[in-house]
């Protein structure tokens, strides 16, 4: 009998039972021996370290490397200068300023970090550059602020406006191609610049969403468009929305439901690509790391050895920062490691059962074998449960085999099954390639096999 490997975390398939797809997503896989795999997500390889961390920003300007590490702002390894506070530091460039925004002040950020005076000492919530001008949207209003055309550090005191169709306040800005995209705590307002002096900016077209956004910290632009938690006027759930004609909903109801748990205000999003993947990676602090995959749309659990999180939070142009100390990291598709900690992946599959009872003879996971070093032999885990993911067995080994050698991945004798069925969890720490294709399972009623 063939049954499902889970496709994703919280694979509706699954029904009520919950389903595992840790540090692992699925793939097509045309050269077989099945139609698709599991497929560890890439490693972490250590690029530096800079600070005592966290890593509030990485950004790239004009060749140089800038990092915001604690407080201290590093250019290089050298440090520049300071900019307080805990939070995440927004950013934006043209081609010869670099703005960060954190803690409601404005830095401009170069040879050193100097302080940028606003008008009326208004404080600052994000920051975005368009039309050749620096957008600063001003904290708890729909108001924002811009800066004379070249010179981020000028803003005059009529260079204002507002979000027009709804008096919510301003959360985050972005820029999308020519476009100025306001999310609003409500709604979500598109702008384009109009080389006007006296009004550079206008909405475009009329176009909004009634759907706004929880937290500045999960807007991202990946694959020609941007991803953020958004809210509705109408009081609905939290969910994960691509930006589209109109708004597109793309979480899960599992997704949604680590949502609500959450303390959205902590919640960071980033992007990150690897093997012709892009992957929106949400951090919900507490709750845990969820990966969707732009490719196939679906979402897997993302974790760092001993915790329930991904260690990173920040990025720009292939280079990470670590959410608690002051290292750096960059992809790496073909590592199984965090730098030196071993990458634990964990996936769930399902033997539904409705009635009758029958005996499980053997369960065999179909996965690549002969992945270990020579002389060593890595082990995958297997657990069961027969309760509906109520009541589950300890963890028995199966080997995965040295080069040249390639197992059966099999356990025996999991005695009798009935309604609801056998739920299975697969776990591997080896830090080498496992890559799990399918499940059978050898069932018995009576004289009768499945």
């Amino acid at each position: 009998m063939k049954v499902a490997l889970a496709s994703q975390a919280f694979d509706r398939r699954f029904s009520t039972a919950r389903s595992l797809l840790v540090n692992l997503y699925a793939e097509q896989s045309p050269e077989g021996p099945t139609s698709d795999r599991r497929v560890p997500r890439p490693g972490l390889a250590p690029y530096g370290e800079l600070g005592a961390g966290p890593v509030r920003c990485v950004a790239f300007h004009l060749g140089s490397l800038f990092v915001v590490s604690g407080t201290r702002v590093f250019k290089g390894s050298t440090q520049i200068g300071v900019i307080p506070g805990l939070s995440l530091v927004r950013y934006a460039q043209s081609d010869t300023e670099l703005v960060m925004v954190a803690e409601g002040l404005v830095y401009l950020v170069g040879d050193d970090v100097q302080t940028v005076a606003m008008p009326a000492d208004d404080l600052i919530s994000d920051v975005a550059v368009a039309g050749g001008r620096f957008i600063y949207p001003v904290q708890d209003t729909g108001k924002f602020r811009y800066s004379d055309i070249g010179d981020a550090a000028t803003v005059g005191a009529l260079n204002f406006a507002s979000a027009e169709s709804d008096p919510d306040d301003i959360v985050s800005v972005e820029v999308l191609g020519s476009d100025i995209v306001f999310f609003g705590e409500n709604t979500t307002e598109w702008h384009v610049p109009t080389g006007d002096i006296d009004a550079p900016f206008q909405r475009n077209g009329g176009r909004r969403y009634d759907r706004g956004s929880a937290c500045q910290n999960t807007a991202v632009k990946l694959d020609n468009t941007i991803f953020w938690v958004g809210t509705a006027q109408q009081g609905a759930d939290l969910q994960v929305y691509r930006a589209s004609g109109v708004p597109q909903a793309v979480s899960n109801e599992g997704i949604e439901a680590a949502l609500a748990e959450a303390d959205i205000t902590l919640a960071t999003a980033l992007a990150i690509v690897s093997t012709g993947h892009s992957f929106y990676v949400l951090n919900l602090p507490g709750v845990g790391t969820y990966a969707y995959d732009v490719k196939t749309g679906l979402w897997g659990e993302w974790q760092s050895f001993g915790q329930p999180t991904y260690r990173i939070q920040c990025g720009a142009d292939g280079v990470y920062g670590d959410v608690d100390t002051g290292q750096l990291w960059t992809i790496d598709p073909s590592r199984r490691t965090d730098g030196s900690d071993l990458i634990s992946y964990q996936v769930s599959a399902l033997a539904p059962v409705e009635e009758g009872s029958f005996r499980v003879n053997a369960v065999r996971l179909h996965a690549r074998t002969g992945i270990g070093s020579p002389g060593g032999s890595p082990v995958v885990e297997a657990r069961y449960s027969k309760q509906g993911a109520e009541e589950w067995s300890s963890w028995r080994e199966a080997s995965l085999g040295s080069p040249g050698n390639h197992p059966r991945v099999m356990w025996r004798q999991w005695g009798l099954l009935k309604a609801p069925g056998l739920a299975i969890d697969f776990r591997f720490t080896g830090g080498a390639d496992f890559v799990p294709y399918a499940v059978t399972i050898d069932l018995q009623q009576g004289s009768n096999r499945l």
